[in-house]
């Protein structure tokens, strides 16, 4: 019996090991997805809050496809903190391609009104961002990449 127990302790540290062994494999196998802020529309102005549309592109610059379970996502505009979240779907970036995905914002007027003030001040058409995170690939034995990226992008409104 103690033989047993010690056979199925080095049986999962060699496991263990092993499957570690793989999750790095993989990981420096496939490079990491970038992401970037396509655009931001503004959709809807009411009196207390506004509704947003950001359009993310992840690109993919592996020789297959990349499965993504998730994006968790930080992104400022102007030095302002405007979503923070997770998309709700998963979703497939081609190989050596890229995908937009699409979301929706909305933001409390009163709480951005002095520094909106301020962006608008100094507004071109086009702001500053910030977008930090991790891409959740949906592939066996592969954690999440963590990406940060500083831009300017458009600022349009709804058509």
């Amino acid at each position: 019996m103690y033989l047993n127990r010690r056979l199925a302790l080095v049986l999962l540290a060699i496991l263990t090991l092993t499957a570690a062994g793989c999750r790095t494999l993989v990981e420096r196998t496939l490079e990491r997805p970038s992401l970037s802020l396509r655009e931001v529309r503004m959709v809807e102005m009411g009196l207390l809050t506004q509704r947003t549309q950001l359009v993310l592109n992840v690109a993919n610059p592996n020789p297959v496809p990349l499965p993504v379970k998730a994006v968790r996502y930080k992104i400022a505009l102007a030095g302002l903190n405007v979503a923070e979240g997770e998309t709700d779907e998963a979703f497939t970036v081609p190989a050596r391609g890229d995908t937009d995905i699409r979301l929706q914002v909305r933001t409390n007027v009163l709480e951005l009104a002095g520094q909106a003030a301020n962006m608008l001040t100094n507004f071109n058409g086009r702001v500053d961002y910030e977008i930090s995170g991790e891409v959740e690939p949906n592939l066996p034995m592969t954690g999440p990449f963590p990406f940060a990226r500083k831009g300017e992008v458009a600022l349009n409104r709804a058509r």
